[in-house]
């Protein structure tokens, strides 16, 4: 039988899109709807990000927004807009639809407590960090910064304390000196690794337990600035 899910999301188009475009492809999960939200600030992380990427993966990104305006491949059929995830009218479309899951992939807005009370379905997320130590925004960034030798994908319960509901499984993944925050992304949620592990957590979401480490440092990271961008580059 099919798993019955929501995906809340960003427009984009390079990570997000690719993944939810290999989810359809399992026939074990039935995507109802992506709701695509607002992001706030996006010429800001953008041209944060742009310090970050190398040459190599700015062509390829824009090969792959090229290709995407000239086919339907990266079209996404029942995606939907809305503005505000904590607005009445997007909750009554996310009940109106009965979902059994309601999965966050790089959504870019938080749910409030009242939100995650009146949603009906159980509210997951895929956290592009190692929980509790890596909470927060732009990981790979910090993980490169930090010189962390292990990137990590956790499949967490959404609850009112951001990126800190309970655990249920994490994925990781080696980061060679090769790596660059564009690559960590592809690794954690576009590679054939990550897409197994995504499915599977999707498919059997109540069956998984993973214990976490209780002297694990709890922390929360918040975007760099653009002086610590151009330091990092720098090697400062």
């Amino acid at each position: 039988m099919n798993k019955k899910v929501i995906i809340l999301t960003s427009k984009d188009k390079i990570i997000n899109f690719t993944l939810i475009n290999n989810l359809k492809k399992n026939s074990n999960i039935k995507i109802l709807s992506v709701i695509s939200l607002k992001e706030n600030n996006t010429i800001k992380k953008k041209i944060k990000l742009i310090f970050l990427l190398n040459i190599q993966n700015i062509i390829e990104i824009l090969y792959k927004l090229l290709i995407g305006l000239f086919s339907n491949k990266n079209l996404i059929i029942n995606s939907v807009f809305y503005r505000d995830i904590n607005s009445k009218i997007t909750i009554d479309y996310i009940n109106s639809l009965k979902s059994e899951l309601v999965i966050c992939i790089n959504c870019p807005q938080i749910l409030t407590n009242n939100t995650i009370k009146l949603i009906k379905a159980p509210l997951y997320n895929f956290h592009p960090g190692d929980i509790p130590s890596y909470r927060g925004v732009f990981i790979p960034f910090f993980l490169l910064k930090n010189k962390t030798n292990k990137a990590c994908l956790t499949f967490h319960k959404i609850s009112v304390e951001i990126d800190n509901g309970e655990i249920i499984n994490k994925k990781y993944y080696d980061i060679k000196n090769s790596d660059n925050i564009y690559s960590i992304y592809k690794k954690i949620f576009i590679s054939a690794e990550a897409i197994s592990f995504i499915t599977d957590c999707i498919e059997h979401s109540k069956k998984l337990n993973f214990q976490i480490n209780p002297e694990d440092e709890n922390r929360y990271y918040t975007y760099p600035n653009l002086k610590e961008i151009l330091m990092f580059r720098l090697g400062l």
